[in-house]
């Protein structure tokens, strides 16, 4: 038995692992996609797994990231395809990945780690690898047609639905963008411009080069996402991406996946780059978005109508290397729902 790092065609077992523990699909092409295609590791993905007589029983990894802390460029891990073989359970596996994870990661220079475990993985990793349950993340909603989806609830709801236009109406808290603004709004299917924010307000996240975008969004193996940006002389000043997806329950979902800005003006750019995306989720029931407490975007989602419907998932932290900035202080972070892969 022993933890050891991926090696060439270890992926048959993973996504055959994956499907036991998740009862879920990934195709190779997905699996390439996150792991290989990743333009911040090159041929090797950070992965390890448990193996026993030649038959992989745990796996875990990293998904590397170039991230601006606190001005500086750092590299950060968000753990990711965290699993156990269920009939290999009370070995000892979980610990024994989570330990050596810590280790390796400190030989990469990999400053932070990030995730967003179920309860259970949480208390796990607090206890195995000294992580710091930071805050739970914020969802926000947008409703478009609250009478629609009071009625895939209750059906006896469903006459009312016709209300729902009427609610738009009333609920639409924007007035009609002048064409003074609009001329800085274009749909766009790549990247195709540097952008790369580095003065935001907040101290950690993410670095948003041309190279992460195209390959987060552009080239996702399976989401189609859209893209507006906000071109001002020649240069992308924010950008929002967003998608929808339909329900077991037959709801059309949007999501504001990402949405940055920079300048002086970034919070006006953000809204109407928010106001855009609403507009062309008009047939969504309802649209998600995700902050952390004391996140500057809030008031954005706020001025748009969006309400904080729960706080469903929280955010695990595990500094390796930081010492000069407040890592515990959630307003200090910049979180999207991109920052997470199951977006």
């Amino acid at each position: 038995m022993s933890v050891r790092h991926y090696k060439k065609r270890d992926e048959d077992q993973i996504l055959k692992l994956f499907w036991k523990v998740f009862r879920k699909t990934m195709s190779y092409k997905e699996w390439k996609w996150k792991y290989l295609d990743n333009p911040n590791r090159h041929e090797i993905p950070f992965t390890l797994v448990f193996e026993e007589d030649g038959k992989i029983l745990g796996h875990t990894s990293l998904w590397v990231h170039k991230a601006v802390i606190d001005g500086e460029q750092k590299q950060i891990g968000l753990r990711i395809d965290t699993m156990v073989d269920p009939d290999a359970r009370g070995k000892g596996i979980y610990r024994k990945l989570s330990e050596r994870l810590i280790v390796d990661a400190e030989k990469e220079g990999i400053s932070l780690l990030y995730g967003f475990p179920a309860p259970k993985a949480k208390e796990l990793q607090i206890r195995y690898i000294g992580a710091h349950h930071l805050t739970d993340v914020h969802r926000w909603v947008y409703m478009n047609k609250p009478f629609s989806v009071a009625a895939s609830k209750i059906k006896l709801l469903k006459v009312f639905s016709f209300l729902d236009p009427i609610y738009r109406f009333f609920k639409r808290p924007f007035k009609k963008r002048s064409k003074k603004v609009d001329q800085y709004i274009r749909k766009v299917n790549t990247f195709d411009r540097e952008f790369s924010f580095s003065a935001l307000e907040e101290q950690v996240f993410l670095k948003r080069d041309t190279t992460y975008l195209n390959w987060r969004y552009v080239h996702h193996p399976i989401n189609k996402y859209e893209i507006l940006q906000w071109l001002e002389q020649d240069t992308v000043k924010g950008y929002v991406v967003y998608r929808t997806t339909t329900n077991e329950k037959n709801l059309r979902i949007g999501f504001i996946v990402d949405l940055v800005a920079t300048g002086e003006n970034s919070d006006q750019i953000q809204l109407h780059l928010l106001e855009k995306a609403l507009e062309n989720m008009r047939s969504a029931h309802f649209i998600q978005a995700w902050t952390l407490p004391g996140q500057r975007i809030e008031k954005i989602f706020k001025k748009a109508r969006f309400f904080q419907k729960d706080s469903p998932m929280p955010i695990v932290i595990r500094n390796i290397n930081l010492n000069n900035i407040d890592l515990n202080n959630p307003a200090n972070w910049f979180i999207s729902m991109g920052d997470v892969d199951s977006f």
